[in-house]
């Protein structure tokens, strides 16, 4: 399992109830940092021959700093409660809520859950195949494909190129992934102050609006493109 998916279920697993949508929103606020601090990177050092061998070399330090982390960190209550090691649960509790919290309550509460989990007889795969919750599954799965086909990943990661592609100079090019970046934060940050007020699911139904809208807004300005100016 990789990071991308392992720091976000962590995050879900450790924060505390009321606060686990902007938890989990977390792990995408600092993987914006990361992206708008390479990009400020890629174009401070644009102009030196020796640019990219720092762009490459500073990678090293979050390397760093996740390995060095990675050690220190205790493993999830919850899992510690699944495999039966109760007092290590507990001591995770506290080190996380803060030794002045009674901590007593969260725990019985996912002890009694984890019973719950392991008294069901049907096997959780078999179950997500029926029938009631096939409309789940589908959405589960149809969710990240589409989100794929916009071809967001694609922006993310080859910004500068697809930039200059379309006219942009080099340093241009650059600084627009530079505010493609802070734009990406921004909606970030807005995601993070709103979702455990409004919750998931209005969060989730507005962006897809939004996102519906701007595919829409896409096609018809390239439309008119095509039009308006054939060679």
């Amino acid at each position: 399992m990789n990071l991308e998916k392992a720091a976000p279920l962590y995050l879900s697993e450790i924060a505390p109830p009321k606060r686990r949508g902007a938890f989990n929103a977390g792990f995408n606020f600092f993987v914006g940092i990361g992206v708008l601090a390479a990009g400020c990177i890629n174009y401070g050092t644009a102009k030196h021959t020796w640019g990219w061998r720092v762009s490459l070399g500073l990678a090293v330090v979050p390397a760093a700093v996740m390995t060095v982390g990675a050690l220190l960190i205790t493993d999830t209550p919850s899992s510690l409660v699944e495999r039966g090691k109760i007092d290590q649960a507990r001591r995770a509790l506290r080190k996380a809520r803060g030794s002045s919290i009674d901590v007593e309550p969260e725990l019985e509460e996912l002890i009694k859950w984890s019973q719950i989990a392991k008294s069901v007889e049907q096997e959780p795969f078999r179950t997500i195949f029926e029938r009631q919750y096939r409309p789940h599954l589908v959405m589960a799965i149809a969710i990240t494909f589409f989100q794929q086909l916009t071809g967001i990943n694609v922006v993310a990661f080859y910004a500068p190129n697809l930039f200059q592609s379309v006219g942009l100079g080099h340093d241009a090019a650059l600084l627009s992934a530079i505010i493609l970046g802070t734009a990406n934060l921004g909606s970030i940050v807005l995601g993070t102050a709103i979702v455990d007020r409004f919750g998931r699911r209005f969060l989730f139904v507005t962006g897809g609006i939004c996102m519906f809208l701007c595919e829409v807004s896409k096609l018809f300005i390239i439309l008119l493109f095509d039009t308006w100016w054939q060679p």
